[in-house]
């Protein structure tokens, strides 16, 4: 009788156990999987997206895998075949000097694919204290055509050797019509 006792006892004891460690792994998955879910403005994308609807030129544009677009700083690396100093060198040498007189940032964004096209490009303009500002529309049409026309871009590999597609920003600086820097 007294080993069935405790039989019984360990028993209860373990079944006690599991149902309180089940009880809790059901209530942890819930809070990480719903409780904390917005349930209005809820984020539908990362901030590296561009939708297609939004950017400019290159209507043929194709990504490889829509919804897994990298940022490009996971290739290590400037993006851009002879690096930061040959991009920023051939923008420098093909942008119109004394052309233009405006004070500001021309940020532009764009999507790299798998096969190192670039496309979905979209503009923003800011003026130096990083406050929305449009900026002479030749000058920004004339950055864009000059990063459009760059066409050595890295093709993104990962760690399996697969291509893969990623964002990218250049960001110019720009005082008296003249590019002072050239970001990132």
């Amino acid at each position: 009788m007294n080993k069935k006792r405790i039989l019984t006892i360990v028993l209860l004891f373990f079944s006690g156990l599991l149902l309180a460690g089940s009880g809790l792994f059901v209530y942890a998955w819930y809070t990480y999987t719903y409780r904390y879910l917005p349930s209005e403005g809820a984020i539908t994308h990362k901030a590296n997206h561009i939708a297609p609807e939004d950017a400019v030129a290159h209507a043929n544009f194709k990504v490889c895998k829509e919804h897994f677009i990298l940022e490009y700083y996971y290739l290590g690396k400037f993006p851009y075949k002879t690096n930061k100093n040959g991009f920023r060198n051939t923008i420098l040498s093909q942008y119109p000097k004394n052309k233009f007189s405006s004070d500001g940032y021309v940020f532009i964004r764009f999507v790299v694919n798998c096969q190192g096209a670039a496309g979905r490009y979209v503009v923003e303009t800011f003026d130096l204290d990083l406050q929305s500002k449009s900026l002479d529309t030749a000058m920004v049409n004339t950055l864009l055509t000059l990063t459009q026309q760059m066409q050595d871009w890295e093709i993104g590999i990962n760690q399996f050797n697969k291509p893969y597609d990623y964002s990218m920003y250049i960001a110019y600086r720009i005082e008296d019509g003249k590019i002072t820097a050239i970001l990132p």
